[in-house]
């Protein structure tokens, strides 16, 4: 009964559906945890520093030019520091956001290989699984979470642009 039922609903419901599911357990007391002594408060240096010096373009970390990762991450923390204040909440903001659509391009992923219900199934595993919830990942003011968003936006624009005249949406992903 289940399945029939959900034939019946439009593709576009279910990312809209997995996009509402995403933003709730991602956002949820984002900003409650303090900052982790790792990357997440070297990174937060840094994008305080493009705010205070508004040098967006030398990144440095306490005076010392920072070459080591690429600049994209710390523009986005610095414009949620505009935006909201130095706090835990906006150097997670920029992670968090392009986390909520990790379960809508997987679902369009799986959705070209397969039905909707095994997409779906797929997608759910994959966005609850305790990999992507570790400290280093949706949730943080880290590097993987917006390289995994990256990585599937290519792959999933690659599937179903690839034989169109927008192709170049392909590269701008990657």
């Amino acid at each position: 009964m289940i399945p029939h039922l959900f034939a019946k609903v439009n593709d576009r419901i279910v990312i809209i559906v997995l996009l509402l599911l995403s933003v709730f357990f991602l956002f949820y007391r984002l900003g409650v945890p303090v900052l982790d002594d790792w990357d997440e408060g070297i990174y937060s240096n840094i994008a305080g520093e493009i705010v205070e010096s508004g040098n967006w373009w030398h990144l440095q970390l306490q005076g010392t030019p920072w070459l080591e990762k690429e600049p994209l991450v710390f523009w986005f923390m610095a414009l949620a520091i505009k935006v909201f204040g130095f706090t835990t909440f906006a150097l997670r903001f920029s992670s968090a956001f392009l986390s909520i659509f990790i379960a809508p391009l997987f679902y369009l992923l799986a959705r070209k290989f397969s039905n909707k219900i095994y997409a779906t199934l797929l997608t759910l595993l994959f966005f609850f699984s305790p990999v992507l919830w570790h400290a280093h990942m949706l949730r943080a003011g880290d590097l993987n979470a917006i390289g995994l968003v990256t990585f599937l936006a290519a792959l999933t624009s690659y599937v179903y642009l690839r034989d169109s005249k927008h192709f170049w949406i392909i590269g701008a992903c990657v």
